[in-house]
Parts: C-alpha cells; sequence; structure tokens
C-alpha cells in the first residue's frame, strides 16, 4: 500500500480559544485534524511516527520462524497486532 496521508512529521497548533487544537502536516496548508483537546491532539500529531514504528515491528515477523522460543511468541503477537494497526490506519485490512 502506498501512503494516502499527509506525510510527516506533524506539528500542533493551540487555537486562541485554548480548547481547541490543530494539527498540521509539512506546510501550514497542510491541515491535517482539529483536536478537542492536547491529548488527543498529540495522539494524532504522533501518528506518522508511530505509523512508521509499526512498519518496522512487521518487519520482524519476516524472520521470527515457529521453532523459536516463547520470547519470539511474543514478538509474533507484537507483529501480528502492528499489522493490523498499520492496515486499519491505511484503510484497509490484515
Amino acid at each position: 500500500m502506498t501512503a494516502q496521508h499527509t506525510p510527516g512529521p506533524w506539528r500542533l497548533t493551540t487555537l486562541p480559544e485554548g480548547r481547541w487544537v490543530e494539527v498540521y502536516g509539512g506546510h501550514p496548508e497542510d491541515d491535517v485534524a482539529q483536536a478537542v483537546g492536547v491529548p488527543n491532539a498529540r495522539l494524532i500529531a504522533a501518528a506518522p511516527e508511530l505509523l512508521e514504528a509499526l512498519e518496522r515491528i512487521s518487519a520482524i515477523g519476516e524472520w521470527l520462524d515457529d521453532d523459536q522460543d516463547v520470547f519470539a511468541a511474543c514478538y509474533r503477537t507484537w507483529v501480528i497486532e502492528a499489522r493490523a494497526a498499520i492496515a486499519k490506519a491505511k484503510g484497509g485490512r490484515e
């Protein structure tokens, strides 16, 4: 899949009213989202980096084989969860 979103990094700008926070892409005209409250906006602003991190975790699954130990089993679970989150972020299914 190719990215269908505004490329990161994204940044926050608190509007004068104080409650609303806007999230911008690389340019001020790249209005990505508006959120109520800074915690929500921080999560939105972190989305490109979170997606990139999940894609790196997902790549681990390529070298895990079924004969490895319990620690590897945890990694396999994380890889499955990362791939599901990636698919959701990109608008598709795992």
